[in-house]
Formats: C-alpha cells, structure tokens, sequence
C-alpha cells in the first residue's frame, strides 16, 4: 500500500533477537491460531469493493474515501487482485477478468493509468498515478498471472496494455538500473522496485530481475540490515511509513533468501511490531505486511488476523487488506484466539 513518501534509513536490526512470535510453516500456526477463536461480525468481502461496472474501489460500500483521496486506485486495486492469484482463489477469477475489462481501456497510450473520481458509470481521471512504475508492474503482473483467465476477446487488449506498460517502466528505468516513480530525475524508491522485481519474475525476464536485484541491493542497502526507502535519501526524519515498512516489500521470492527472511523478520517484529499490530504510528493495518511474513512467521500473521477485525468497520481497511484477509485464510492462518497470545514487543515507534 503506499502513503504520502517520506524517509532515510531503515535499521531491521538485532538479528539474534529473541522472538515474541514463532516462525515455521504456514501448516504450524500454531494452536492458538487454529480453533476457538472468537466469534466476530465477517470482514467485508471482496464484492462489496466491486462496483456495478466492474471497478473496485479502495474502500467498501458504505465509505467514502478519506479527504483528498480519489474513489478508485488502480495500484491498490491490481495489487489486491494479484495476491487473490497468487493464493489460488478461484472465486476471485470472475473479478479478475471484469476488472481488467474496466481498466485496460482506461490505459494511456503512454502506458500510465490514472486514479479516479465519479460513481459507476462516470468515471473520470482525477489524479495520476502516486507512482506510474509501481503501477506499470503491478499491471505487467497481473496480466502474466491472468492470462488463462482471460477470454479470446480480451488477448489482443492485454498484449497491447503489456507491450505499454513495459515500455513505460524502460522509460523510467535509471542508468544506473532502478526505477524511478514518475519521468524526470524525480527519486526511486525500495517498494517500488521490489514491484518491479516481482513483475519482472512473474513476465518470465530473470535476467533483468536479477540485475535489478544488484541495482537495488547496490543502492538501498547500507550495511546489515540497513536499507533507504529511497533514493536520493529523504531529509526528514523516519516514520513508520515508509521507514519500517519499506524493506517488508524485499520480502518476495528471489530478494532474500529463507534464513535471512527468518532473521529479518525477527528483527523487524522485535522493533515494530506493537507499532503494526495496535496501529500506534499509523491508522493503516498494513495487511501487505501479514502476506509478506506468513509463510515464514505464521503466527504473526494469524495475529494481524485478529487484530484486524476491529479495522473493518473503518474507512481505513482497503481493498488490499481484505485480499490479504481472504489470501491468509485460503493458506490456512487463522486468526490468534486472543490479543494476549499476540505478545506485541518493539517500541512501537518509528525507525
């Protein structure tokens, strides 16, 4: 999910810290995650983020977007959609495909996609993209990973919006091989890129993945669990967002090894987790966060499951979150029976 930019380095440290949560499988939730959870209302669903169109909205009927924010953002949109794919949930298929028939035609011949405001069926462009290479990728995988979804009728549109967003991120690819968000000598930033590293992978370049893997490891990181959301630095200082949550986003397939994700992400629960999982430093939830760690620190992810009930009935659950809700139940983490079983160590506070 991404959030007004600001930041410097962020410190995943302490690598021999003792953890508050357990790491293993998915399969080893642990019992505190398996049965007699508490019984509360049901999360909104994905269909209640779908418009009559085929849209999906940052937030679920009955919320209007939080001041300043349009009504659709196709990053969070694509993004949510992506990790429906790569959980294996077939009851998202139908909304894969109508939301690729709603927003490919709304694809710029240079490759960008806007965010919108309006009600179905009067859509307009009201801002553009927060960052057109986040955006670009998120489409590219969404498309290598939907494709069998996709009737005949829509291939020639999906080759036409892939050869587009492919030749934007050339576009906004440096010399010295990252990305940056938007043309011109403007930053590039750690999440973004890992996006990019993840389309890249998922369109089948490995070599250009792995390149962008020197680039980013060349540039963002600092020393042992030292990493720059970006790139120039930012003057001000950390933040939870993006200083804690940046170095999350490297925790995908091929930018990290098991072991050290393991290390990693006890160090990061150690120094941020109450911050994450009360939402002390930010009214978010970051589900993105969950998905990121479940196959290696299932508990913490069944205990953002449980915490993230009370963030349901707000306009702050979007449409990612509930993604991940539905991706983390499909992969079999439960929801913690109780906060206290969620030991919430770390100061809380930013970097």
């Amino acid at each position: 999910m991404k959030a007004p930019r600001t930041s410097l380095l962020v410190a995943c440290l302490g690598l021999g810290t003792t953890l508050a949560f357990g790491g293993g499988q998915a399969q080893a939730a642990g019992a505190e995650g398996v049965a007699g959870a508490p019984a509360a209302a049901a999360s909104p669903g994905l269909s209640a983020f779908v418009t009559p169109d085929g849209a999906l909205r940052i937030r679920s009927r009955g919320h209007a977007s939080l001041p300043g924010q349009p009504e659709i953002d196709p990053y969070f949109a694509t993004q949510a959609l992506i990790i429906e794919r790569r959980a294996g949930n077939r009851q998202a298929d139908a909304l894969v495909v109508g939301w690729l028939r709603w927003l490919l035609p709304r694809q710029g011949a240079d490759g960008r996609i806007a965010r919108f405001c309006g009600a179905d069926g009067a859509w307009r462009a009201c801002a553009p993209a927060d960052a057109d290479d986040a955006m670009a990728a998120s489409l590219i995988e969404l498309l290598a990973r939907s494709r069998d979804l996709l009737p005949a009728a829509m291939h020639a549109f999906a080759d036409v919006a892939d050869r587009r967003a492919h030749a934007l991120l050339r576009q906004l690819r440096r010399p010295d091989g990252l990305y940056r968000a938007h043309a011109g000598e403007g930053p590039a930033y750690l999440m973004d890129n890992a996006e990019v590293h993840s389309a890249l992978l998922a369109a089948g370049q490995r070599q250009e993945a792995a390149a962008l893997q020197r680039a980013m490891e060349h540039t963002f990181h600092h020393g042992p669990g030292l990493w720059s959301p970006a790139d120039p630095a930012y003057a001000d200082g950390p933040a939870f967002y993006p200083h804690a949550v940046a170095p999350t986003y490297r925790w995908r397939e091929g930018l990290i090894d098991a072991p050290a994700l393991q290390a990693e992400a006890a160090a990061w629960l150690a120094l941020y987790g109450r911050a994450w999982l009360e939402r002390t430093a930010d009214p978010y939830p970051w589900g993105i966060v969950a998905w990121a760690m479940h196959t290696t620190v299932p508990r913490a992810a069944g205990c953002w499951r449980l915490r993230a009930r009370a963030v349901w009935p707000t306009a702050y659950w979007t449409v990612l979150d509930q993604a991940v809700e539905d991706a983390l139940a499909l992969q079999g983490i439960v929801p913690a029976v109780a906060p206290e079983l969620c030991p919430a160590t770390g100061r809380g506070e930013g970097a």
